[in-house]
């Protein structure tokens, strides 16, 4: 009983502790938001060359295509 008076006020909310501000979502932090821009660009690029190399193959994706495509030997 005195682990729940304890804990519970902290997550839920009820009209004792009506004044505190709500829960907000936070924002990732700087490192974080850095690793998914380097994650991004370098996806972008990677689109980027699979569509070249579609284009310089006559623009039909084969089986043989896809695998020189995913086995990265072009």
């Amino acid at each position: 009983m005195a682990f729940e008076a304890f804990v519970l006020p902290r997550y839920l909310r009820s009209p004792t502790n009506a004044r505190q501000a709500p829960l907000t979502p936070r924002r990732p932090g700087l490192f974080l938001r850095l690793v998914q821009a380097v994650m991004a660009s370098r996806q972008q690029a990677a689109d980027r060359e699979v569509a070249r190399i579609i284009e310089l193959r006559g623009g039909k994706v084969t089986d043989e295509l896809d695998r020189r495509i995913d086995g990265s030997r072009l």
